[in-house]
């Protein structure tokens, strides 16, 4: 594999499709203003065709695995998301987004293993919620909702829709399935409410939990079916 230079800059392939990007979009809006004014004549037609050639090289660049793995290799020097200003946060995400990427799935893994996620207690369920402010935003719940998810529980992630009331969530709720208060008992003796735990142990002890409402014969199948 061919490195890039040491330091979170571009690699050429990712210069080479933001530049690809770049053109393709203003040429495709040109095309589309020019058939709402003018319908379709010469113009359109070859803007759109231009548009369309540049957006299929654009994709056809990030498919190529070099520009995968130069972000890879990139990581170990490029800035924390924590650290990252929402401005800087945003140029990365239009300018390099294989970077930008790997830096927040970087951070995903890190709520994983690290206590960052509080656990609140309600009647018949409980509420995760992100020490960090930057955690509370649609990609991280729903992150976290996937790391959640074990057999017997319903998982209510809050980030669905795109202008519903799940758009402002900044929790995960999760609810007893079957009305099985064993689940609720077992967790609430490991875990106490409003600690900070990672979303790793908060897993277990859902999954042991739902273990205890198996006979010997379901804990058996249920154990071969998760390796």
């Amino acid at each position: 594999m061919k490195h890039c230079r040491e330091g979170p800059f571009m690699s050429r392939y990712q210069v080479t499709f933001s530049i690809l990007c770049l053109a393709a979009i203003p040429i495709g809006l040109f095309g589309l203003i020019s058939k709402f004014l003018n319908g379709m004549n010469d113009r359109v037609f070859w803007a759109y065709l231009l548009a369309t050639l540049l957006a299929a090289a654009a994709m056809y660049v990030k498919r190529k695995q070099s520009m995968a793995d130069e972000a890879i290799f990139r990581l170990a020097s490029a800035p924390k998301w924590l650290a990252l200003s929402p401005v800087r946060r945003m140029q990365m995400m239009w300018l390099d987004w294989p970077l930008f990427s790997k830096v927040r799935e970087a951070e995903a893994q890190r709520l994983k293993v690290e206590p960052l996620t509080r656990v609140s207690f309600e009647a018949d369920s409980l509420k995760l919620i992100p020490v960090h402010a930057q955690h509370r935003r649609r990609y991280f719940l729903k992150r976290i909702a996937e790391m959640t998810r074990v057999r017997g529980i319903q998982v209510r992630s809050s980030t669905n829709g795109v202008f519903g009331p799940g758009f402002f969530a900044d929790k995960v709720e999760l609810h007893w399935q079957g009305g099985d208060k064993r689940i609720w008992r077992h967790i609430r003796t490991q875990i106490i409410d409003g600690e900070p735990i990672s979303l790793r142990h908060f897993y277990d002890t859902l999954a042991s939990g739902y273990l205890l409402t198996l006979s010997d014969e379901e804990r058996h199948n249920y154990m071969i079916g998760t390796r």
